[in-house]
């Protein structure tokens, strides 16, 4: 007898016996959360406080599943419906910072401290009545929500058809599915063209007074634009209220069929946030309503790991479908050579404050031009009131050191991939990527009223940082960049930065190949502020000129071709 192949088989069986328990072990040991039991019923008229009920019971039990029956599900809190009487009447202000200090918001969903769960909707669909954000996840690791829906029962907007524009005046008819009685706040306002089914040119915002009542269903409010007669009218009663669903703190979140047909202010905001994932998110207007959610799809800031965008579908929002990047932090004092003190000047898409932390590096940026000048690692930070803070660098700063520089944080730069989506007919820029490492590809962009392709980094916003190592590839974009968001007169492509001065380099390695651009008369791609730039075998058409760079280095322009014009 063999005894070595004999007891070679005899621990090899007693492996994969023990693997096998423990797989079962596994299976039999699975903790299913069913709302139903908690007295989670679709079709009841709130269904706030069961939900808790039974997130609290997912998490003393540990559980890894959370399942709702099929169904409609509502939520209706008192106060959510309160705050919405007060601002559809204009007695709560449409830009009022809710969730900045004392400004306190509504919230429906909360997911806190929950680890290794998967939510699944099975194809329900989630109704918000009133000024609420739906859900939240903080400090929530590895979660799936997958196989549900999400709507507003009355979103905050209202679109109704153009009956008079006379240079004082709109008078708009709205449809009787957005019900109105005058006093409505306009924190904006864009045209539809239902002829060529695309958003129009003519956008305006923060309309001082509220709207007046002509007759039922008919409200009017003053302007000088001269709109189209018989164009449709979306009117956004607020801008950013909450997202829809906010990320904070989280790490290892996916999304996989998910569906956003409305919200009063962003999608989805992931802050601090490490790798998420979205799958067949699906963000586009319900039937008749011709906007989604009030402005981005999807917004990331300060995040790490990856952003994932795939097989997604973006229609009908009042803003980006993506948009990834940080925070410039200025400096308001130099204590000594370790030591500063240092402020946000722009208030963050959430409203909380956005603070590096201990091991994160972070650059040196020149205000003027947003280039590079050295970098220094946070050794301790201390926040305080007013967005402020006190950093300690671990090594000292460099002689000459100005107040009048920015900060950016490079290791929170989350990369992006964005794949194989569509994003149609919203108002503003397709995407706009503003961190480090992207890849663009096989995606349409159709009818955006902005660029298609935003890369930038700004001041203004105070959005960082320069990019790296970005490649836009084999995406479609058409008929786009014709409107608001268009950014250098670029239909198809802009890489920029918004500063006082136009530098080289601020934007490194990038890659823009295989793509086909049908413009609308303006230039198909813009470069500017770049670094080893490659841009070949693109097919741009309809664009005067096809490609225009300034400020760039090292630039390659191979096999780039199509009708009207040149390269330059």
């Amino acid at each position: 007898m063999n005894y070595a192949r004999f007891f070679t088989y005899f621990w090899l069986s007693i492996l994969l016996f023990s693997c096998s328990w423990q797989g079962n072990s596994t299976v039999t040991n699975d903790v299913v959360i069913k709302v139903s039991d908690y007295n989670v019923i679709a079709g009841v008229e709130d269904v706030t406080q069961p939900l808790k009920n039974a997130i609290s019971a997912a998490k003393k039990r540990n559980a890894n599943k959370l399942v709702f029956e099929p169904g409609i599900y509502h939520f209706k809190s008192a106060t959510a419906m309160a705050d919405y009487d007060l601002l559809m009447s204009s007695k709560l202000h449409f830009d009022t910072p809710w969730g900045l200090g004392a400004e306190g918001y509504n919230k429906s969903i909360s997911f806190n401290e929950l680890n290794n769960l998967t939510i699944d909707g099975q194809g329900s669909t989630l109704v918000f009545h009133g000024l609420t954000q739906a859900i939240e996840l903080i400090s929530s690791h590895n979660i799936t929500l997958q196989n549900f829906t999400i709507k507003w029962q009355r979103p905050l907007f209202s679109i109704g058809t153009v009956l008079i524009a006379d240079g004082n005046t709109v008078s708009v008819e709205f449809d009787d599915i957005f019900p109105v009685v005058g006093g409505e706040p306009v924190w904006a306002y864009m045209d539809y063209n239902p002829q060529t089914k695309k958003l129009g040119v003519f956008d305006d915002w923060r309309i001082k007074e509220p709207m007046t009542f002509v007759s039922p269903q008919v409200l009017s409010f003053k302007s000088d634009r001269k709109l189209p007669v018989g164009h449709r009218l979306i009117v956004r009663h607020v801008g950013n209220y909450r997202p829809a669903i906010h990320l904070v703190n989280t790490q290892n979140i996916h999304f996989e069929n998910v569906t956003i047909l409305s919200a009063p202010g962003m999608g989805v905001i992931g802050h601090n946030c490490h790798n998420v994932s979205f799958n067949k998110l699906s963000v586009k207007p319900e039937k008749d309503h011709l906007m989604s959610t009030n402005t981005d799809a999807t917004h990331f800031i300060s995040c790490t790991g990856e952003i994932s965008i795939k097989n997604s579908y973006f229609e009908g929002m009042g803003d980006d479908a993506t948009n990834v990047h940080g925070f410039y932090l200025s400096i308001k004092k130099i204590i000594d050579q370790h030591n500063i003190v240092a402020y946000l000047e722009a208030n963050t898409q959430d409203h909380l404050v956005d603070i590096p932390a201990v091991g994160d590096k972070m650059e040196y940026i020149n205000r003027s031009n947003l280039s590079i000048i050295g970098g220094n690692i946070i050794k301790k930070v201390t926040a305080h009131e007013n967005r402020e803070m006190s950093i300690e660098f671990s090594k000292p700063l460099p002689k000459g050191f100005s107040a009048n520089n920015l900060l950016a944080n490079a290791t929170k730069t989350a990369s992006l991939h964005f794949a194989n989506n569509t994003v149609k007919n919203i108002r503003a820029r397709g995407i706009l990527f503003q961190s480090r490492g992207a890849l663009i590809e096989n995606n349409t962009f159709d009818s955006t009223t902005g660029t298609g392709i935003l890369i930038d980094t700004a001041t203004g916003w105070m959005e960082s940082t320069g990019t790296q190592d970005v490649i836009i590839r084999n995406n479609v974009i058409k008929s786009s960049g014709y409107g608001d968001g268009t950014y250098r007169n670029a239909s198809g492509i802009a890489v920029l930065t918004e500063s006082n001065q136009s530098i080289s380099g601020v934007h490194k390695n990038l890659t823009i190949e295989g793509n086909r651009i049908e413009g609308v008369g303006n230039r198909g791609i813009y470069v500017c502020c770049s670094d080893n730039v490659q841009i070949k075998n693109n097919v741009i058409n309809n664009s005067k000129p096809k490609i225009f760079t300034e400020n760039t280095t090292n630039l390659t322009l191979i096999n780039n071709t199509g009708s009207d014009s040149t390269s330059r």
